[in-house]
């Protein structure tokens, strides 16, 4: 199966491996979370784009598309995964253009007024 540019083994979305052993999603996700600098190697091998993004912003794509893998590895909904590897592509793209990037990082000019940043509401509880 084919999701978000990532070929995925049935075996890894159920879980379990050839012998029947449980857990290949989760036991890849921790093996990931021990070592991030790994995992972004082997995953960069699946999504050369993450090579144009910063570290930090690696890790944390790492982080979020393997949450949401294990999440459709648990209930067999795939699309938040493929939302969010679609997402961290965009994000890799503007990073592979420095121009791009810069303008982005940078404060918007503009002709107006300065407009505050809103005040954090108290949740009303419902």
């Amino acid at each position: 199966m084919a999701v978000g540019g990532l070929a995925i083994a049935n075996d890894a979305v159920t879980g379990t491996n050839a012998n029947g052993n449980s857990g290949g999603i989760r036991t890849a996700e921790t093996y990931t979370s021990d070592d991030s600098e790994l995992a972004i190697r082997l995953l960069t091998e699946q999504l050369p784009w993450l090579s144009w993004m910063p570290r930090a912003e690696q890790v944390e794509c790492l982080s979020e598309i393997l949450t949401h893998l294990a999440a459709g590895a648990e209930t067999g909904t795939f699309e938040p995964f493929a939302g969010a590897v679609a997402e961290w592509e965009h994000t890799a793209e503007v990073w592979a253009d420095p121009e791009l990037a810069k303008r982005l990082s940078s404060d918007i000019r503009g002709d107006g007024r300065a407009i505050p940043r809103p005040k954090a509401q108290p949740s009303s509880g419902a």
